[in-house]
């Protein structure tokens, strides 16, 4: 992916974030930050599960985020046709694309969410609370973002971008609402399991279980991926 294209991605991420928060923050600018950033808009409350008019907004900047990004290996596939890639050096090349798929994957969503919390911040930072958390569900949603963008380039390399991007943000989003109105006591077993809830930190704070698992289960996760897709990447006929 070049540069030029990067950052107009970027921008466009970044541009949806702010728009998104600062619409929001019309009914509060704390209560902005909890649906949109933590996650409040995922998680149900006082035993009522989530609007689904909420749950859709929250599930806007990361849509935007996986289609902006679902095409980098496939990008990359392309490029490599015309430098003739040789067969020694394939699979070190995968992995330095796969590499960088998450890269900048991750790095949209920071920038993303976090110009939206520097928006939110501008028009109602006295209202703010728990900004130290989140400050955490800010690399929280990088990590998984950058877990999305790698799954969807993978499977890009097959379905193609659009269909690959449906059916990634289908199954992260499919997860969500099931968890949303599950019982409560198999979300404390599934909850901490799901791949798709270490980012929300509403979770976190409903049942108590560790960022830090969050953290090491993301990158963990997304090793594996790279790893998979490194070979579907390197096994992919460039010629």
């Amino acid at each position: 992916m070049s540069y030029r294209s990067l950052a107009v991605k970027c921008a466009l991420v970044t541009l949806v974030s702010a728009v998104l928060m600062l619409a929001m923050a019309a009914g509060g600018a704390d209560k902005a930050a909890r649906y949109l950033i933590a996650g409040g808009a995922l998680v149900p409350r006082a035993g009522a599960a989530p609007h689904v008019f909420t749950m859709m907004t929250a599930m806007i900047l990361p849509s935007v985020c996986t289609f902006a990004f679902s095409d980098q290996l496939v990008e990359d596939c392309s490029r490599a046709r015309l430098t003739a890639i040789r067969i020694g050096s394939r699979m070190s090349w995968a992995r330095r694309a796969c590499a960088g798929a998450a890269l900048r994957g991750g790095f949209s969503a920071l920038l993303g969410y976090g110009a939206g919390l520097g928006a939110l911040l501008l028009v109602g930072g006295e209202e703010m609370s728990g900004f130290p958390g989140l400050l955490v569900s800010v690399v929280l949603l990088a990590l998984q973002q950058a877990l999305l963008a790698v799954v969807a380039s993978a499977a890009a390399l097959r379905l193609g971008e659009v269909e690959a991007s449906v059916a990634v943000l289908g199954v992260h989003f499919a997860t969500l609402c099931a968890l949303a109105v599950s019982p409560v006591k198999w979300q404390a077993v599934l909850v901490p399991l799901a791949p798709s809830a270490q980012a929300v930190l509403a979770w976190h704070d409903a049942l108590g279980f560790l960022l830090v698992w969050s953290v090491v289960y993301l990158l963990l996760l997304l090793l594996v991926a790279c790893g998979v897709a490194s070979r579907a990447l390197a096994s992919k006929e460039l010629l």
